[in-house]
């Protein structure tokens, strides 16, 4: 029932920073053992590690270069540690990997276009051979939780979106042709499962300057959308692309995060970095699309001369809840930029 899918949020956890004038808080989300990682935005992102209470500092991601709507497809936990897109060239953007303290496991030689955790703490990517002058066929490469690859496989096409199913391993690639994007299904072992399918365009535009973003939903399909908004879904290994649920087509700007042990899913606004507007609610849906009601973050207690605006919701891998909000007023004293992130610790685990 729904009330049981209904969080009762206690009081939270938080910390505040000053990222200074060319810096702002980006994202948090934790990984399935609680620990905590705080993303930041700049000409070079990076990540600061924390143990789930926040009061134990576990290591710094330099050098990231990360997407801010489906996150996963640029940085996310792996069996050991994170992994991530860099922008530390050569090539101007590989793939690295670290352990949980934040070590290095390395970066991977190729161009890494997007990639997508799988169930085994791995991950898969879309990555391109790079000399000094071009880039090389695209290919889908297995990566193991400490870094290396493990298989890969050239494609015929240059998609930009990967999204593996965990149920069976297979793996569904997306490329913004014009005037419909083209996808194609893998199957665990690289073999071609389908041949290019036809996903149908949004609007009038089609995809023009269509960024595609690709996420799992917990009936096993995978939900195609863009930066504007949701597509349409894909069941696992077919080559048909189905109209959106209802559930989800009313529900445009939205991200997802499976939560509650996979009953429901968290509706969070569509968040594009630290200008976005309220994010101070959102809504459970259950697994099979019944609204459970919005929920509402506890207002910050009040601070004299300290003024918060909410800007980010986010939810970890272990059900952690964060709010992201930017701060700002005369108590701050320093300039530049401030924010906090609040979290309950596995409030929607």
């Amino acid at each position: 029932t729904c009330d049981a899918l209904r969080p009762a949020l206690s009081a939270a956890l938080e910390r505040t920073f000053d990222t200074g004038t060319h810096a702002a808080c980006s994202f948090a989300t934790s990984s399935p053992s609680g620990q905590v990682a705080f993303g930041f935005h700049s000409t070079s992102d990076w990540v600061e590690l924390s143990s789930s209470d926040g009061t134990n500092s576990q290591g710094r991601l330099d050098g990231l270069y990360l997407s801010s709507v489906e996150l996963d497809a640029s940085f996310h936990p792996t069996a050991i540690g994170w992994r991530g897109m860099v922008h530390l060239p050569p090539p101007a953007v590989g793939l690295a990997s670290w352990d949980a303290s934040g070590a290095s496991l390395g970066q991977l030689p190729v161009f890494a276009v997007s990639s997508s955790p799988d169930a085994s703490g791995g991950s898969v990517l879309l990555g391109r051979a790079q000399d000094a002058t071009s880039l090389g066929p695209t290919q889908l490469i297995w990566v193991s939780a400490g870094g290396s690859a493990t298989r890969s496989v050239t494609l015929d096409a240059h998609p930009t979106a990967v999204q593996v199913a965990w149920a069976s391993g297979n793996v569904l690639v997306l490329t913004p042709t014009m005037p419909a994007a083209r996808a194609r299904w893998y199957d665990a072992d690289g073999a071609a499962l389908t041949p290019w399918f036809d996903v149908p365009a949004g609007s009038a535009q089609g995809y023009a300057s269509f960024s595609p973003r690709l996420r799992l939903l917990l009936d096993g399909r995978i939900a195609v959308g863009d930066s504007t908004g949701w597509l349409a879904v894909i069941s696992d290994g077919v080559g048909t692309a189905e109209p959106l649920p209802a559930w989800l087509a009313a529900r445009p700007s939205t991200r997802l995060a499976s939560v509650l042990g996979g009953r429901a899913y968290a509706v969070l606004p569509t968040a594009g970095g630290p200008t976005t507007a309220d994010a101070a609610r959102f809504e459970i849906i259950t697994s099979a699309g019944e609204s459970c009601g919005t929920v509402v973050v506890p207002d910050r207690a009040p601070e004299a001369g300290v003024t918060a605006q909410p800007r980010r919701l986010d939810v970890g891998w272990d059900g952690t809840l964060f709010q992201i909000s930017e701060t700002s007023g005369p108590a701050l004293g320093t300039f530049g930029a401030h924010c906090a992130v609040r979290w309950w610790p596995g409030a929607l685990q």
